[in-house]
């Protein structure tokens, strides 16, 4: 896009990455011109804008491509695209020195999503000295008011590290970025590596530049990934709303709709909600393993399950609820473990699969039970 209409939001992105220790940045984006299977990597040499060369991470690239799973060495392709060389002027002048690894996707595989999702996802928790920017633009041509009611749909979804809902509202034409399919790439990187949600930093279209335009504009955002622990507060609602879930659906078997504005609640999260009745005895333990939900929605949903579907014990009943303990856990994403002394008891959760079985141990579990 021209910087007259996107510039000043790429701005606030990188604006937030000023004076930090950034050595690579990898820049994804679509393939608007050449067609091609999977992920494209420019894997050596150096792009040169007015500003000067900028130097391509030959190492990180080399390490990136996987022919077996769609990612391929590929650097023809890139000498018409723009989606990644709008953002190098704005590398070149607030991290001075960076490299990037330019990658473009054309078709998506399966294949390349799972290899390089992992593969980003390893680099962004290792190496606090990289960052992954992806390139696209939002809604195009649509009035004003149209383009802010489609635009604000995908950027929620994206703040919640919601692949799914990305993808639904995709298919639905409800959401449109011409990097749709690298953001799908990048947003699975995120949540593996741990990401919570995305900070909104600015959005606009083109009708907030020239006010004629409104009648056909062009949507940009910038939004920052971060990585937070839920707050005194934030637990304290979710704890609430898995008593008032279960105490709701004991007594009039409905289910409760809260009204969740905090960001960090509404992103996609995993959880289980474990009751406990008459003297800390278990009496329910529901929960998920994959972020499919946002984590408020997750927790209610849970609580019901946990009341009234655990196939260990019949429904609750409404005498129950007098000394009912709720407790609610949170779920990071999973890692591997290489090392049994890597697991500290009280901290870490197991999930243990073997063949066709496989089984949950949450982490108060030893430390309750001995």
């Amino acid at each position: 896009a021209g910087y007259q209409y996107s510039g000043q939001v790429a701005g606030y992105c990188y604006k937030a990455l000023k004076d930090r220790p950034i050595k690579t940045i990898i820049l994804i984006g679509p393939s608007h011109y050449e067609s091609f299977k999977g992920v494209a990597v420019y894997p050596t040499g150096s792009w040169k804008t007015p500003l000067g060369l900028i130097r391509i991470d030959s190492s990180m690239a080399e390490d990136l491509i996987n022919p077996e799973a769609d990612v391929n060495p590929n650097p023809k392709v890139f000498k018409r695209e723009h989606s990644l060389e709008v953002q190098v002027p704005f590398i070149q002048k607030v991290l001075p020195g960076a490299k990037i690894v330019p990658l473009l996707v054309s078709h998506p595989t399966r294949a390349s999503f799972e290899y390089l999702k992992d593969a980003l996802a390893k680099i962004l928790a290792k190496r606090s000295d990289v960052v992954v920017v992806l390139s696209s633009d939002l809604s195009h041509y649509h009035p004003y008011d149209r383009a802010k009611e489609i635009d604000s749909a995908t950027i929620d979804a994206i703040q919640r590290l919601s692949l799914e809902d990305l993808e639904r509202l995709l298919s639905r034409g409800k959401a449109e970025m011409c990097g749709a399919y690298p953001a799908l790439y990048v947003l699975g990187a995120l949540r593996q590596a741990g990401a919570t949600h995305g900070v909104l930093l600015d959005y606009k279209n083109t009708g907030d530049v020239v006010p004629q335009m409104k009648d056909r504009v062009v949507g940009y955002a910038s939004v920052a990934f971060v990585r937070t622990s839920l707050t005194k507060e934030e637990k304290l609602t979710l704890l609430n709303l898995a008593r008032q879930a279960i105490e709701t659906y004991v007594r009039e078997k409905k289910a409760i709709e809260p009204d969740i504005k905090d960001i960090r609640l509404r992103a996609n999260g995993s959880s289980f909600v474990t009751i406990k009745t008459g003297g800390h005895h278990l009496r329910g333990c529901i929960g998920n393993l994959l972020p499919y939900l946002p984590l408020y929605k997750s927790v209610v949903q849970n609580a019901v399950s946990a009341c009234s579907r655990d196939p260990r014990f019949p429904p609750m009943s409404v005498e129950e609820l007098r000394d009912m303990e709720v407790e609610v856990t949170v779920l990071s994403p999973m890692e591997p473990v290489e090392d049994i002394d890597e697991i500290v008891i009280g901290k870490h959760g197991l999930y243990l699969l073997k063949g066709n079985h496989s089984g949950v141990l949450l982490p108060q579990v030893p430390v309750e039970f001995g």
